[in-house]
């Protein structure tokens, strides 16, 4: 967390805005790539929106590798932070300005989910049940099955042992 000179990310960031998020979207790469690396599962989980998917996706070297995007509609979002303690939301973004970028500038990389009407135990078992074959990343742009050799992609407890996920997206579970 930067605690001297953070620059907050608005609608139309400046570019110091831009270079910090950037850092830390590199700096979750690398972290996640180390605990691969040490055998670890891990999962990146952010707000990526527009390249910022893309670019975070390229960046990481583990795999195989999944990405997820929740998508829950805005509306969902909203309700959802009223009851929470803290608002990841402030005057320049507000859940409908987030879901509208997500929607229309982020490549469609992975899989999506539409959680809206889901509990977390829902998401959850939906995000094992299905990551590792529709949202199966491959560099060439390829999707599909990402089990690793010898590994039944329809195996739950396999599935559980995979080396990295990618969450982003506008709205938490």
């Amino acid at each position: 967390m930067i605690v001297n000179g953070q620059v907050h990310m608005t609608a139309d960031p400046p570019p110091q805005a831009l270079t910090q998020l950037r850092l830390r979207h590199q700096l979750a790469a690398a972290s996640a790539d180390a605990y691969c690396r040490a055998g670890f599962t891990a999962v990146v989980q952010d707000i990526l929106l527009g390249e910022h998917l893309a670019e975070i996706t390229e960046s990481i070297t583990s795999r195989p590798l999944a990405v997820v995007v929740l998508s829950p509609d805005p509306d969902a979002v909203a309700e959802r932070e009223k009851k929470r303690a803290k608002s990841g939301y402030g005057p320049d973004w507000q859940p409908r300005d987030l879901d509208k970028v997500l929607r229309d500038s982020t490549p469609r990389i992975g899989l999506w989910l539409d959680t809206s009407s889901q509990t977390v135990d829902e998401t959850v078992d939906e995000i094992l049940d299905r990551a590792w074959t529709e949202g199966a990343y491959d560099p060439a742009g390829r999707h599909g099955p990402a089990a690793p050799p010898g590994q039944p992609s329809a195996d739950h407890g396999q599935r559980r042992r995979r080396r990295l996920s990618v969450i982003g997206g506008v709205g938490s579970m």
